[in-house]
Order: structure tokens, then sequence, then C-alpha cells
């Protein structure tokens, strides 16, 4: 939407969000359609994107994965329970 809408034509307003959004331990989700984004015009700046995702999960160590993936986590997550060892 970045590239279409707000004619945007650098990464620099969805590192700001990235970041916000980190910041707050928030989800990011981000959904990309081929049609649009496969551009000549556009590849680079969508590669630009992934580096600096791949970067922030090297450096910040944040989880990127895929929504299959964060659907096994939450269900996985829903059955665990907490188990007192001694005072822990």
């Amino acid at each position: 939407m970045l590239f279409h809408l707000l004619d945007e034509r650098s990464i620099d307003l969805w590192k700001r969000q990235i970041d916000l959004v980190i910041e707050k331990n928030g989800l990011i989700s981000l959904i990309v359609h081929p049609d649009y984004e496969m551009r000549d015009e556009l590849k680079p700046l969508y590669k630009d994107l992934l580096k600096y995702l791949r970067e922030l999960q090297r450096t910040r160590r944040i989880w990127v994965t895929l929504p299959s993936e964060v659907d096994r986590w939450w269900r996985a997550r829903g059955k665990m329970q907490l188990v007192h060892t001694g005072n822990a």
C-alpha cells in the first residue's frame, strides 16, 4: 500500500513503523501480493525490506516466520501449563 497509495519509494516509513511495533512487543503481519510488488521498479524496495527484516532477526532476535508457524505456536502455547519445581 505504501508504494501505491502513498507513492512511497523507500522503506523508511516501514522501518519506522516496524521499530515502533517492536518497541511495544507487538506483532507485525506483512501481506504482499506478487502482482503488485514484483514489478521491476518495486523489486529492489521489496528486497530492501526483506534484508531489513533479516537484519532485525539477527540483531534483535525477532521471530520471522510464516502464519502457519504462528498458528502452531499459539495452539501449543494454549496447552502449556506452569509447573512449580521447588521455589521456581
